[in-house]
């Protein structure tokens, strides 16, 4: 039978005596007083015994809470002894054991036998515990405890402040395994919960040998982000020698921003600092700062200077417009020829830009600007500034005065008609000169001896209208009309006039319909075959504007259409096969829509009497979906070719053909290992405290919450070409990546140039699990350029506890 008591402390309350006296002499005036003076006196009298009150001590309500299969009292002594699954409750701190002894005179109490002492979420397990139930601090031996980041184990653990622990003898780890498989052991150890554990002398031991000592170390347990040291980078490669790198320190500013400064030392290479500083604010503005300087020392006598500058800032107002810029300064394309990325390592332009957009109810205004380098070819180019209005299609009857909402509900032929209007201009410059001025930049141009331009610059603006209407005749036929004028203003033409005008106009009109066939199968597993024939016709005209705007300068987008009078007559016939069938043993009815798709399309040059037709394209599409079952297959299938419409061969044509299978694995575990009691939570059968959830800490528990397919081969292959001048191009990339054990998994990509049989890149890398840790092989090639790197890092802490060593070329 289980007791339940409750014990409250004794507290007394304290009253001075002199209120008492203040007290009585009032009331006494009270009695005795006539007239509105004495009334006066009585409520002020009131008021000052109101606020002397206040000065009692307050009754603090601290309760100790117990139960136990039985009990005995020792009134004398005031002490209770608990026995068989007893458990005590005090202040949020909960202690369950064999057998507590409590002391109410010392406020003490005494576990043995298994214990298991919970604070708050902090959870320890041990042989023997005693605990102050004043202080809240207490000592355990034999004691276990788990922490975010992973377990603390100790012959003799102390709670010596609310959040500070002593452990004699300890042993840190992340191995979730009884008999941890790699530990961190030190004599002395202090823990600050949530925040770091400091140990002197530390020792590392790997299947209990002893690997590693230091004369002291800390480390960071901290929830989120804190100040602190990254662990750098040491290793060796033929190019830079012997180095240091990631030499860094880590701060966050605020909840938005945080910052990082590093260095590398290269023994044959020089040295680097890197500073960067992302920062984000959720839905108003998020950016980055990125800064990097290297002294590069690529012979004994040739010491270069290298930097580049990268910033990047979005934001959002409240009225829904954005602003963001971006600035990308850097010396030299050298200055990226350390980096593992390709792209980078092959950059040969670096662009800045800044941009505004806000919106005006269903009109939009944009403002921006660019500048870009050639760092190759020593080059700059600008467009600053640019801007543009537009007004989105919208019903001509709009701007007429009736009322647009009765109209809405008549059927007019005309109420169909809709407008638009665009607005935009920019300024341009190209920069040959190699040192430029303010002036080169931006606005003057300049030739040279051959009046060919050194710095050019160009400005101006364009207006664009569209008119057009679109109906349907008996629901069935699509008609479409269009109308669209263009009108440039530019500050000069190539004969040097000032203020150059030109416009120019076209007009264009479509048609098209569908056919619908459907065939129906009984008894079988495809339901349902639909085939639909949407052939279509339009038709587009344009009068001669050579010799009218053949002088205009056309730049970033400014321009009006100099060619010639052209009609042309646009033929496209667009089929589709849909399908419907039955899938799995509940006969559920799926769809596949667009399962072929052939599209053909040509056209009728109404101004050529040689030959106006042009080639007829076509392009071939299935796709079939995928087959999901043990082993999942999923296929791509695309056909395209040119054809001449006067003797039918074909002038080109370009296959592309691409599958991926996948599946799951089934893998034993042949050498299972046993999981400590904070894992199997077997603390004590059938009852146990609850801690907090365990959260993902290896690739097998993303695995078993998500259930991927744990192997996948794809294939892609690519092959085009060209009669006309016998050009062709074939290729094929695949990849491949395997879960070859349980505990190692292999990717592996690669592209391969068929047509000069060399393999233009690859890479490869091998990971094996190690249970709390996990080791990697990776390598890339590409042309010249080679990188590998090997990496061992633990789970949990890859950044405290990582070796990693990489050269590349």
């Amino acid at each position: 039978m289980k007791i339940y008591t409750k014990y409250y402390k004794r507290e007394i309350v304290k009253i001075n005596h002199k209120i008492r006296l203040i007290i009585t002499i009032i009331s006494l005036l009270v009695i005795n007083s006539i007239g509105i003076y004495m009334q006066y006196a009585y409520a002020e009298s009131q008021d000052q015994i109101a606020v002397d009150s206040l000065k009692t001590e307050t009754i603090v309500d601290d309760s100790l809470y117990y139960n136990a299969d039985s009990l005995r009292y020792y009134v004398n002594l005031e002490q209770i002894q608990l026995n068989y699954n007893a458990i005590i409750t005090y202040a949020g701190s909960t202690i369950k054991s064999d057998s507590i002894m409590i002391d109410f005179d010392k406020e003490q109490a005494h576990a043995t036998g298994r214990v298991l002492m919970q604070d708050s979420d902090q959870v320890i397990i041990g042989n023997q515990v005693y605990y102050d139930l004043d202080t809240e601090t207490g000592l355990v031996y034999q004691g276990a405890s788990k922490f975010d980041l992973g377990f603390y184990y100790g012959d003799t653990m102390r709670k010596i402040d609310k959040e500070i622990y002593d452990v004699d003898y300890g042993r840190f780890t992340t191995c979730d395994a009884k008999d941890p498989h790699f530990d961190i052991r030190a004599n002395k150890m202090r823990i600050y919960r949530n925040h770091m554990v400091v140990g002197k002398p530390i020792f590392f031991y790997v299947n209990e040998f002893p690997v590693l000592a230091l004369p002291f170390a800390a480390f960071s347990i901290k929830k989120g982000r804190e100040c602190g040291i990254l662990t750098p980078e040491p290793g060796f490669n033929p190019t830079d020698g012997k180095y240091l790198k990631n030499i860094a320190f880590y701060c966050p500013i605020n909840d938005y921003t945080d910052i990082t400064l590093s260095a590398d030392f290269m023994e044959k290479t020089g040295w680097g600092a890197e500073f960067d500083m992302p920062y984000r604010k959720r839905y108003d503005f998020s950016g980055n700062t990125n800064a990097l300087y290297r002294k590069r020392i690529s012979q004994v006598s040739n010491v270069s200077d290298e930097w580049f500058l990268k910033a990047w800032h979005q934001q959002t107002f409240y009225d829904k417009s954005e602003f963001s810029v971006n600035l990308d300064f850097a010396s030299s394309r050298q200055v990226w020829d350390n980096q593992t990325d390709v792209n980078k390592r092959l950059q040969e332009t670096i662009t800045s830009s800044i941009s505004y957009r806000k919106p005006f109810s269903s009109s939009t205004l944009y403002l921006s600007g660019a500048y870009t380098e050639d760092l190759i070819n020593d080059t700059r180019s600008i467009t600053m500034p640019t801007f543009s209005y537009s007004l989105p299609s919208k019903p001509i009857y709009e701007l007429l005065p009736i009322d647009s909402d009765s109209l809405k509900t008549k059927d007019i032929w005309w109420k169909n008609f809709t407008y638009s209007w665009r607005s935009f201009g920019t300024h341009t410059g190209f920069i040959k000169e190699k040192h430029p001025t303010f002036a080169d930049l931006f606005y003057l141009s300049t030739r040279d001896s051959t009046n060919n331009y050194i710095n050019e610059h160009h400005a101006g603006v364009k207006q664009t209208l569209g008119v057009s209407w679109h109906d349907s005749f008996h629901g069935w036929l699509k008609l479409g009309q269009s109308l669209s004028f263009d009108e440039i203003l530019i500050d000069r033409d190539k004969n040097n006039d000032k203020l150059a005008h030109g416009y120019a106009y076209s007009y264009s009109s479509s048609a098209s319909f569908s056919l619908y066939g459907m065939r129906r199968f009984y008894n079988s597993k495809v339901t349902a075959v639909r085939h639909i024939v949407t052939p279509s016709v339009s038709y587009s005209w344009k009068p001669n504007f050579k010799k009218q705007n053949e002088d205009l300068y056309s730049f970033g987008g400014v321009g009006v259409d100099a060619s010639k009078k052209a009609s042309y007559v646009g033929l496209n016939l667009e089929q589709k096969w849909q399908m419907k069938y039955i899938k799995g043993i509940e006969k559920e009815e799926k769809k596949l829509n667009d399962l072929i798709v052939l599209q053909s399309n040509t056209n009728y040059n109404l101004r050529n009497k040689e030959k106006p037709w042009s080639d007829i394209s076509h392009n071939l599409s299935f796709n079939p979906g995928s087959y999901d079952g043990d082993i999942k297959l999923s296929t791509t299938q695309s056909f395209g070719a040119s054809q001449d419409p006067y003797d039918f061969n074909i002038t080109s044509w370009r296959l592309n053909l691409g599958a991926a299978i996948s599946g799951d694995a089934v893998y034993n575990e042949y050498f299972p290992y046993e999981k400590n009691e904070f894992i199997t939570r077997r603390f004590f059968e059938p009852d146990s405290v609850n801690i907090q959830d365990q959260v993902i800490e290896s690739i097998r528990d993303l695995e078993r919450l998500e259930k991927p397919g744990n192997w996948r081969l794809s294939a892609d292959y690519d092959y085009s070409k060209v009669r006309k001048n016998n050009y062709s191009y074939t290729s094929l990339r695949t990849s491949a990546n395997l879960k070859i054990t349980l505990n190692w998994a292999l990717n592996y990509n690669n592209y391969f140039d068929m047509k000069s049989h060399e393999l233009k890149s690859q890479s490869v890398s091998l990971v094996r699990e190690l249970h709390c840790w996990r080791i990697s092989f990776s390598y890339t090639k590409s042309a010249d350029f080679w990188d590998y790197r090997i990496v061992l890092l633990n789970i949990k802490l890859p950044d405290s506890l990582k070796l990693e060593t990489h050269d590349h070329k």
